[in-house]
């Protein structure tokens, strides 16, 4: 068996995107899971919460939803409060996606798209259910640059007390 997966996005023809997994027996070899996708309809990310054991997935396509996992492949929807965010700040527009969550301490952080033309906000929260928008975005394009249409925020890593921000975007 594997020790170790990777949760990617996944999109085939027509449909909104998915999230299938990839068990890992060995680092130089990936598989894809039998039984992908674990989530339909959408696309996100995932983290381990290593003080719970749990496995936290949060999937967008207008609003973000989140499911839980005790293994990483069996996943259930968090219907008594789904969707977790929505866009209430005016800069938002009336869609938010492609969030990237991450906890430290006991507090979780997602960065996500948001706004016409699309722009990286910022949540928190205690318990990965209620979250607090900040007021403005953390990161918008550059006007008539490479990153002026749509920012996606794909991977955050903290080395000391630096955060790094990994970011896609098209069309721009």
């Amino acid at each position: 068996g594997a020790d170790a997966f990777t949760v990617y996005d996944g999109f085939e023809a027509n449909s909104v995107g998915s999230t299938p997994v990839a068990p890992v027996p060995d680092p130089g070899y990936w598989s894809k899971y039998a039984g992908n996708p674990v989530i339909p309809n959408g696309f996100g990310s995932t983290f381990f919460d290593s003080s719970t054991g749990i496995y936290h997935n949060f999937v967008s396509y207008g609003t973000i939803l989140h499911y839980t996992s005790p293994d990483g492949i069996n996943w259930t929807p968090d219907t008594a409060h789904n969707p977790v965010l929505t866009p209430p700040q005016t800069w938002e527009g009336d869609n938010g996606g492609v969030p990237m969550a991450w906890k430290e301490g006991a507090t979780w952080y997602m960065l996500y798209r948001a706004g016409s033309p699309n722009v990286i906000g910022l949540a928190t929260s205690t318990d990965a259910v209620t979250w607090t928008h900040r007021d403005q975005p953390v990161l918008v394009g550059d006007p008539g640059a490479w990153d002026s249409v749509a920012l996606d925020p794909w991977c955050v890593i903290k080395a000391g007390d630096t955060y790094y921000m990994w970011y896609n975007t098209i069309g721009g």
